[in-house]
């Protein structure tokens, strides 16, 4: 059985690690991304030529997929 993988957002982190680790992994496949900016794709796209771009996450998640990758960085100033 295959895992079908979106992400939503194309930071920094899911275009260098995530994404290609889902790529790569046997068993799933990535197969869309939600970004508001479609230049943020084209990485993506070199390693996953095949993957849907949306542009916006709802339009992601009207799709069938199971599963999805969210990159949200959290700061954390003065301890809170």
């Amino acid at each position: 059985m295959t895992l079908r993988w979106g992400i939503l957002g194309a930071a920094k982190f899911a275009r260098e690690h995530m994404g290609p680790a889902i790529h790569a992994a046997k068993g799933a496949e990535l197969v869309a991304l939600a970004t508001s900016d479609p230049a943020k794709a084209a990485p993506f796209l070199e390693f996953a030529p095949k993957i849907w771009v949306h542009d916006s996450y709802d339009a992601l998640l009207r799709t069938w997929m199971r599963f999805m990758y969210r990159c949200r960085i959290i700061y954390m100033l003065n301890g809170h």
